[in-house]
């Protein structure tokens, strides 16, 4: 399984944050890769929209993300704001940016 997260925006500009993450399972441990699907069964990733949630007013601010799960055959792709209603997704998303650990 591959996962790509992307972000934009947010308060500063930082270089770097727009380069996106690629978590590939099979550089993870066995426990690395179990929580790996074990988050995106449980945020139903495949079957989410392909955007979650709208633009808060006045929230110019906010960073958007998008993530990319590819899975065999299934890929899907999903972009929300934080913050996010789906804590598996937000847990997907923080697994992804912390390398899998």
């Amino acid at each position: 399984m591959l996962v790509r997260l992307e972000m934009e925006g947010g308060f500063a500009l930082v270089p770097g944050l727009k380069r996106p993450i690629t978590l590939d399972s099979e550089d993870l441990g066995a426990a690395g890769r179990a929580k790996l699907s074990r988050l995106v069964e449980e945020a139903g990733f495949f079957s989410l929209p392909a955007s979650l949630g709208a633009e808060l007013p006045g929230a110019a601010d906010t960073r958007r993300y998008t993530l990319t799960v590819e899975d065999g055959l299934r890929r899907h792709s999903v972009s929300f704001r934080d913050p996010v209603n789906n804590r598996a997704l937000a847990a997907l998303r923080d697994l992804v940016r912390a390398g899998g650990s």
